[in-house]
């Protein structure tokens, strides 16, 4: 369209680029004849603008109406329809949690399943596995009225979630109380009582609950639990409270035929006095609390429980001296006894999983405690000392580095989790050196920013280690790093030199540093060399590495580092969309395929790292 055509035919064309002509009142009589005509033509032409409008207006609907249409049907051949009803109860119950049992909310997994479809709401009620666990927190409400409402429509609804599992799959259930619910309107026993109608099908059971309520369930036949197989008593107390569990041993639960792991956590009172079936017990998890030192235990209980359980699978410890007088009667005492027919060494054949927290232990009671037994299924170990005396780097030698060195050869640990405080950095390195099919390596660190001594510069990561902590922690920096970038035999020269020809650690896959001083250079030297190496030795194949299968190098594949610095500029990446909260060094390792996670610390809030 020529949208200067009508300008152009304009009588008056010449007159409109001029500025210095007045027109005279004949002429303006015809100009505004001539506008008239025009204005005609303009009422005419918003007529057919808005009969246009109507017709755009009619199809920008029957557009949404044919767009709906399509995106119906096309859901009808999604490949989510497509999926067989097996496959997708197998999905369902890979989305519960794995690290806590299910929690009764909307907008958790399973009960966030039931909202978004007929199929899946149907698909997921149909399976009982998903309603065969549940966490109960038993509510509490502002007034009495209110406390009524909540706890009759949570009872409700726990009976509807177990109702759907009890008959066709074993039930897992936790049941916690908080500090000072109102308990009135008799709902105090609502929830216990609520329990024990599903004890005959609950396999697993937990217990944090005031003393009354705790009594209620645990001092029951031990017919009513037929096929629990674990019981867990958590009982925490706040300084100045009254503990917890006086007199619960003596329960007929703990009686119950098929019992076997036991985790008893801030009792006040002692382990051995359980009529269970010390020889049938899988897992044992012992700990306590500075409120509650009943739940310790000292190193001859220590002998005692590895004599009466040795079958045991997993054992979870808290170790103290503080408790003097023995809580072991005549009979347990008497496994003890050298003059007794028993083997000169203690092997647990089937432990494979050991954590111990050392609090105020005496080291030679510990040392002779940990190298008095043989493990030789042992994996997964977890170490830490606790306020300990005297300090760390007073003690040659180490009382875990005993341990593993009388243990039997090839050591098969292959996860270690040890607190940083636990040792100095050159035990730390000789207990690696005893561990060769280590994959997973975990330096815990919970301490506050306040308690450390921050040496040089944390804006320009120029950050050292003093020599104090050195000798009495496990130090990360690069130098650790370093030390874990074994060498291959006959491989090309890598990213980053290598000087030491042993092979420490070759098989880690997994690693985890709470609070390293490391620098992102370091970081990153260490994931280059160490691909580099995994993929000289997959690609050579020597002689060595053939016979020799200990002798491979592992890639990394996860990686969590936290630095005592903040996030350096040179680490920022200028489009925060593609960000996503990460770093270019996280994301140059992940982009390798290592799922790296690098977190820095926020000096302003005295916080770990800045979120």
């Amino acid at each position: 369209m020529n949208t200067n055509g009508y300008l152009s035919n304009s009588p008056y064309r010449r007159l409109l680029s001029a500025n210095d002509h007045s027109p005279s009142p004949s002429e303006g009589a015809q100009v505004k004849t001539f506008i008239q005509g025009y204005l005609n033509d303009l009422e005419a032409l918003d007529v057919q603008i808005s009969e246009a409008q109507l017709v755009l207006d009619r199809l920008a609907i029957e557009h949404t109406e044919v767009d709906r249409l399509i995106n119906a049907h096309r859901q009808l051949i999604h490949p989510l329809r497509l999926i067989p009803w097996e496959i997708l109860t197998h999905i369902f119950v890979l989305s519960l949690p794995d690290t806590h049992l299910p929690v009764i909310s909307a907008s958790q997994v399973p009960l966030s399943l039931t909202q978004v479809c007929r199929i899946w709401r149907a698909v997921a009620l149909s399976t009982p596995s998903l309603w065969a666990s549940v966490h109960i927190a038993i509510p509490r409400g502002q007034t009495d009225l209110s406390h009524l409402c909540a706890t009759s429509n949570r009872a409700e609804c726990v009976m509807r979630w177990l109702d759907r599992a009890k008959s066709r799959h074993p039930l897992s259930i936790s049941l916690y109380c908080p500090t000072g619910p109102q308990m009135t309107y008799g709902t105090r026993n609502v929830f216990p009582r609520t329990i024990l109608t599903y004890s005959l099908h609950i396999r697993e059971l937990e217990l944090n609950l005031p003393e009354q309520n705790l009594r209620l369930v645990v001092n029951t036949e031990p017919q009513a639990w037929p096929i629990l197989e674990k019981l867990t008593l958590r009982l925490p107390t706040l300084s100045g409270d009254a503990p917890r569990g006086v007199g619960v041993a003596s329960a007929g639960i703990w009686r119950a035929p098929k019992l076997r792991r036991v985790v008893w956590e801030s009792v006040e009172e002692a382990f051995f006095k359980l009529p269970v079936k010390f020889k049938q017990l899988t897992e044992i998890a012992i700990s306590g609390s500075n409120n509650v030192r009943a739940s310790f235990i000292n190193p001859l209980e220590f002998l005692v429980l590895s004599h009466l359980s040795s079958n045991v699978e997993t054992l979870r410890l808290q170790l103290t001296d503080v408790h003097s007088d023995t809580r072991l009667s005549a009979q347990q005492m008497a496994l003890l006894d050298p003059t007794a027919d028993s083997p000169e060494q203690l092997v647990l054949p089937n432990l494979t999983t050991l954590e111990l927290a050392d609090m105020f232990f005496p080291v030679d009671e510990l040392q002779a405690m940990l190298t008095a037994f043989r493990t030789p299924a042992l994996t997964t170990v977890k170490y830490s000392f606790v306020d300990h005396s005297p300090p760390v780097s007073t003690i040659n030698p180490h009382p875990f580095l005993e341990f593993l060195r009388s243990q039997p050869r090839p050591n098969m640990i292959t996860s270690w989790t040890v607190n940083a405080k636990s040792m100095p950095i050159t035990t730390f390195f000789e207990c690696l050196r005893l561990m060769p099919l280590l994959k997973s390596l975990w330096v815990e660190d919970s301490r506050s920013l306040r308690d450390y001594d921050i040496g040089g510069d944390v804006n320009d990561q120029q950050l050292f280690w003093t020599n104090d902590e050195m000798v009495r922690e496990v130090a990360p920096d690069d130098g650790l790093l370093q030390a874990l970038l074994p060498t291959v035999h006959g491989s090309q020269p890598v990213y980053l030199p290598i000087t030491s020809n042993e092979a420490l650690c070759p098989r880690l896959e997994r690693l985890r540093l709470d609070r390293t001083r490391c620098s992102l250079d370091g970081i990153r030297d260490f994931v280059h060399t160490r691909l580099a190496l995994c993929t000289s030795s997959q690609a050579e194949q020597s002689e060595s590495m053939a016979s020799t299968s200990a002798n491979g190098v592992s890639r990394i594949k996860r990686l969590r580092v936290g630095t005592l610095y903040p996030r350096p500029p040179s680490d920022l990446i200028e489009d925060a969309t593609q960000a996503q909260g990460r770093g270019m060094l996280e994301a140059e390792l992940r982009a390798l395929d290592v799922d790296a996670m690098i977190l820095f610390s926020d000096y302003d809030h005295h916080r770990y790292y800045s979120t």
